[in-house]
């Protein structure tokens, strides 16, 4: 359906030409935030020359210019999370692949992955998530990358955090379906 947000269980629930957004599916706007605190120091959205309130941050600038020089202090040990076996980065090709193998979601979607279309709609900065419009139906899908995608594996996070979304998006779920996107599928 092409009412992701604005419609549950068929029906609409927002009024035509309402913007909707579902923070469960995506992350404060940068443009709210003014720093990040981080071992190394606070980073602020205007440390590089941007204009406050916009959503830049220049985090790969940042871990540059204030890596410890080894002549000067003694380098950090490397923080280490596990990544999970067999763990993967999808890309629109690859969540395509996905999806087909997986029976319920095909399901949803209707005929099979050469039918449907995979748009990445997340912000880039920590996990992937795309739009897939299926022959039936479309679905949201989102991956949790184990580590901060715009820095790289030496900004490691932990994978579980995708599982304590989609435990918190089932319990809403229990509690206010009719505005709550339903979690059809979920991988530890």
């Amino acid at each position: 359906s092409h009412c992701v947000l604005a419609c549950s269980q068929g029906e609409r629930v927002a009024a035509e030409g309402i913007g909707v957004w579902n923070p469960g599916f995506d992350v404060t706007p940068g443009a709210l935030i003014r720093g990040i605190i981080t071992e190394r120091g606070v980073i602020n959205n205007d440390m590089y020359g941007v204009e406050l309130e916009t959503d830049t941050f220049n985090i790969a600038k940042f871990i540059a210019e204030t890596a410890p020089s080894s002549t000067v202090h003694e380098e950090l040990p490397k923080p280490h999370l596990p990544r999970p076996i067999g763990f993967k980065a999808l890309d629109c090709g690859k969540v395509l692949d996905y999806l087909e193998g997986n029976m319920r979601l095909k399901d949803i979607l209707g005929g099979s992955k050469a039918n449907w279309k995979a748009i990445e709609v997340g912000d880039g900065n920590i996990n992937f998530v795309y739009v897939v419009k299926g022959v039936k139906g479309d679905l949201v899908v989102k991956q949790a990358l184990p580590y901060v995608r715009v820095v790289g594996e030496d900004w490691p996070l932990p994978i579980e955090r995708c599982s304590w979304e989609a435990n918190a998006l089932t319990t809403h779920g229990k509690h206010c379906p009719e505005h709550t996107p339903e979690v059809f599928h979920h991988d530890e």
